[in-house]
């Protein structure tokens, strides 16, 4: 991407250094909190809209939402969005579909990092296209559902299940597949590509070593010569 090798370090994301720090909520305490029916299962529902796939926001969370309708002993919490361009339809869409449903769906506009980490811990499967699906999720052996291209390229442990087409066929056998014993118990020694340990104490301490100098600060193109 450019930069000089001797500049780039591979030390995770501080992200999963938050998740060991927080003390999170167990089940009982997070029904409580979320007012999530004791003893269901839970499912979380990320969707963002992807900036270079506009007008596709309103048919892609419709074919998400019937699909987590059709799933059956799941108790759906589902987030706000991203600000893009698209953000008022999911909403709208989101927000129609749990005054619907309200014994199976709820919708919370912001849950904070302690209660949506807790979320996350306490979940049986996230569905949708949010990166904690990829980065903080594979710490909690969590299974999930990744629909269409927004993280497309990017690096993915054992617990993503990619759906490339938004349909509601493909997202209800995913969902299924993901929820089944079987994939369950293979996630028991799953790897976090993003979790190297100490993410931000690493950063902080090589930060030390290197003097910040001009060059440095005004960007060029690092070319590897073969």
């Amino acid at each position: 991407m450019g930069e000089n090798p001797k500049y780039v370090f591979c030390y995770g994301t501080p992200a999963v250094d938050s998740i060991t720090k927080l003390k999170l909520l167990d089940y009982k305490e997070l029904c409580r909190v979320l007012g999530i029916p004791y003893g269901r299962k839970i499912g979380i529902v990320t969707y963002h809209s992807v900036t270079l796939e506009s007008g596709t926001s309103g048919p892609q969370i419709n074919e998400i939402l019937k699909a987590i309708k059709r799933i059956k002993g799941i108790y759906w919490v589902l987030t706000s969005n991203n600000a893009d361009t698209g953000v008022r339809t999911i909403a709208e869409k989101i927000k129609l579909f749990t005054l619907k449903n309200p014994k199976t769906a709820t919708f919370r506009i912001s849950l904070g990092q302690q209660k949506y980490l807790s979320l996350l811990r306490n979940a049986s499967v996230m569905v949708g296209n949010s990166s904690s699906g990829l980065i903080e999720a594979p710490f909690f052996r969590l299974p999930v559902v990744n629909i269409g291209d927004r993280q497309k390229g990017r690096i993915k442990a054992a617990n993503v299940i990619d759906v490339r087409q938004c349909k509601k066929k493909f997202i209800i056998k995913a969902i299924k597949k993901v929820l089944s014993p079987r994939f369950r118990q293979s996630l028991k020694k799953i790897e976090n590509p993003y979790d190297k340990g100490n993410a931000s104490e690493k950063t902080k301490e090589k930060l030390r070593t290197i003097s910040i100098t001009e060059a440095m600060i005004k960007k060029t193109f690092f070319e590897i010569k073969k």
